[in-house]
């Protein structure tokens, strides 16, 4: 269910990155505006979907079961369910701006410590070790993603965007007119607008 949900954020961090990756090299000041309004907007599709789900909530489990004990789980986690939705969304988006400002091992760093490192035993010890259940585990995962969330963001807060705006620029310098058409050829594009008539 939850993939499903995942579409709206994945295609508005796709977008996002595509727009910062085309503004970086120029513009790194409009750049850094994508980055912001696609946060803000993140957060405010977040939030419209999480009340969304919460409210329809026995229209959603009906979906999948009718079994009353299923039901009542569901009942009882499903705030943290609504929650997660909004961290979830905005560690999305930020996973995909931190790629576009060529920050992965920074990002990665983030994810390996806060979710592998401090989320997933804590989960394992509360829903397992101490039967906490379902109820511990989606009470524990909202928590962990906007620890990380955090974390993610304060990695990226104070980066200087002309600098990067600098390294984009000379890796493009960088590149040479093979360098384009092994990158045109493996995006399977053809060089000018004839060639798709032709090739149409």
């Amino acid at each position: 269910m939850l993939l499903l949900f995942d579409l709206l954020i994945k295609g508005l961090s796709i977008g996002t990155v595509v727009r910062i990756g085309q503004e970086l090299p120029t513009n790194p000041q409009h750049a850094r505006l994508i980055a912001k309004w696609s946060l803000i907007l993140a957060l405010i599709t977040g939030i419209v979907v999480a009340v969304g789900v919460y409210f329809l909530q026995e229209f959603v489990v009906g979906l999948f079961t009718t079994d009353p004990a299923v039901l009542e789980a569901c009942r009882r986690i499903w705030p943290y369910v609504a929650v997660h939705l909004v961290v979830e969304y905005l560690f999305c988006l930020q996973s995909y701006v931190m790629r576009a400002l060529a920050m992965q091992w920074r990002m990665a760093l983030c994810v390996t410590v806060c979710l592998w490192g401090l989320l997933l035993p804590t989960v394992i010890w509360q829903a397992v070790r101490n039967s906490g259940g379902l109820s511990a585990l989606w009470t524990l995962l909202p928590m962990g993603y906007a620890f990380t969330n955090a974390m993610m963001r304060c990695s990226y807060a104070y980066v200087d965007w002309n600098e990067k705006s600098m390294e984009a620029r000379k890796k493009l310098q960088n590149l040479d007119d093979a360098d384009f058409r092994r990158i045109e050829q493996s995006l399977l594009l053809p060089r000018d607008g004839s060639e798709s008539m032709a090739s149409s």
